[in-house]
């Protein structure tokens, strides 16, 4: 994440009951400073369709090699 290579961070809106919360808010963090476009996800289908429950997903930029 830090060389900017994530376009979106999606995040589950549940992302705050997770034992991996101060992880989630660097990653944040340094989405935020590398102009990522941040989406909460707070529907419980697309949560479980992207099975991001407690967690986070990223679309990348570039592909990675």
């Amino acid at each position: 994440m830090e060389i900017g290579g994530v376009d979106t961070l999606i995040v589950s809106a549940d992302y705050h009951t997770n034992s991996q919360f101060k992880n989630i808010m660097k990653m944040l963090e340094i989405a935020k400073n590398t102009s990522s476009k941040i989406e909460f996800a707070v529907s419980p289908k697309i949560i479980k369709k992207l099975e991001i429950h407690d967690s986070v997903l990223a679309i990348l930029r570039y592909r990675i090699k």
